[in-house]
């Protein structure tokens, strides 16, 4: 203890002061952050669950140790899971199977159970009593300590999608690490600001169940002005590009039109893009090689891209309002009319939309005045 009560963490390093490792966005604390070794600072565990729990948990990147049935709706354990690894809250796995946002693999704290027990893959661990949980678990979702981890992995181990991580090294991976009093200080903070993510979230979710709720009883009215076929409300365009990257790169995604290169990272399109398609304002884009029943996306964001020369780019006709017609186009019953003109794909999971059927789909449409 120092004379200000503050938990001192061991260091294994001794720098100048000119070589400090501190962070430029500190509370107001002084004194240097400690250099330490996983070890020095947390304990393995390989207790044997040994029928003490029938749990099996699982890591997802998103919710943590979860319970694996729930997670894969499936028992995927073996039968025999008395040799698992038995975990009490508090404590922490690390799985060695990397993913689009864990390139090193994923360390979790088990939060959710009392106890529960993991496969031997994992390598589990608890923490010593000077070290903030909390705040652990905060730098374990960085990846700041992600550096470590990719100077031991074995090169070209990345078999199936797990990294050879010897046991031994992970723990002595090295780690800098405020005092304690700093710790608290910014895992109260971090909590601080989930919780109000959290509380944001609900609120989403709740807007976005209730606007499902009211589009599915609008769209779904069988009391309406006229039925009407998708070949007269919909108007196929055809405009091509002339130029090599004529407009940007448009894909169309679940979470509607996006900038290829932002939302890949990179352009994937063909470095000669010449004859794809034009989309313009307020266009509804189709894409008839979709997840079970085309996906169809709407142009509020862009003057001008080009897709793929695979999508369907339509005009509404001026009889319409083109946003009522997207949302009506996108309503469960809507997908249901789609699956019943599609035909099953190269893959169990896409269908391909007849189009010819797709056009003469039937729908209910009042008057453009109620659709405004």
């Amino acid at each position: 203890m120092t004379d200000n009560n503050e938990k001192v963490i061991p260091n294994v390093d001794s720098k100048s002061k000119d070589e400090r490792n501190v962070p430029d966005l500190r509370f107001q604390f002084n004194g240097n952050w400690s250099l330490v070794k996983l070890c020095d600072v947390s304990k393995r565990i390989t207790r044997k669950n040994n029928g003490i729990s029938d749990l099996v948990l699982t890591i997802s990147a998103e919710n943590g140790l979860v319970d694996q049935e729930e997670f894969f709706n499936r028992k995927v354990a073996s039968n025999n899971i008395n040799g698992y690894y038995l975990l009490e809250k508090g404590e922490y796995a690390y799985n060695k199977s990397y993913s689009k946002n864990y390139p090193w693999g994923a360390i979790k704290r088990l939060d959710y159970y009392d106890k529960g027990v993991v496969s031997t893959l994992y390598i589990c661990f608890k923490l010593n009593e000077n070290i903030n949980s909390d705040f652990m678990t905060h730098y374990f979702e960085s990846n700041k300590w992600n550096n470590e981890i990719s100077e031991i992995a074995v090169e070209g181990a990345r078999n199936h999608g797990l990294l050879n991580i010897p046991i031994n090294d992970f723990f002595e991976t090295k780690h800098y690490i405020p005092c304690y009093n700093e710790q608290q200080k910014i895992a109260s903070f971090l909590n601080f600001v989930e919780e109000r993510i959290s509380t944001q979230k609900k609120i989403i979710n709740n807007l976005e169940s209730l606007i499902n709720t009211i589009k599915n009883k609008i769209f779904n009215n069988e009391v309406c002005i006229s039925k009407t076929p998708l070949k007269d409300i919909l108007i196929e365009i055809n405009r091509k590009s002339t130029v090599n990257y004529q407009f940007p790169v448009i894909s169309s995604t679940v979470k509607g039109l996006v900038l290829q290169s932002e939302y890949f990272d990179k352009e994937i399109a063909s470095e000669n893009n010449i004859g794809y398609k034009i989309i313009s304002k307020d266009n509804i884009i189709l894409s008839p090689q979709n997840l079970w029943m085309g996906n169809i996306t709407y142009n509020d964001k862009f003057e001008n891209g080009i897709v793929s020369p695979s999508y369907k780019i339509f005009n509404i006709s001026e009889k319409y309002n083109g946003k009522y017609i997207f949302e009506m186009l996108t309503t469960k019953k809507a997908f249901y009319y789609y699956k019943t003109v599609s035909e099953q794909g190269a893959s169990v999971v896409r269908r391909n939309l007849n189009y010819e059927a797709f056009m003469e789909l039937m729908f209910n449409v009042p008057p453009k005045e109620t659709q405004d």
